[in-house]
């Protein structure tokens, strides 16, 4: 019975772990995404005010 809740308050704090490290990986993912979008966007302002 001990082991058992052991075992299982270990595998769930692992899951909480794991669930912070997607979120914050999504977080990332997501900043890049914007980032590249920005760039985009001055890149196409810039070949546009050159034609």
């Amino acid at each position: 019975e001990k082991e058992y809740k052991e075992a299982l308050e270990a595998f769930q704090e692992k899951n909480k772990e794991k669930t912070q490290l997607i979120a914050t990986l999504m977080e990332l993912l997501t900043e890049s995404e914007k980032l590249r979008m920005k760039k985009l966007e001055e890149l196409s302002k810039n070949v546009e005010s050159k034609n």
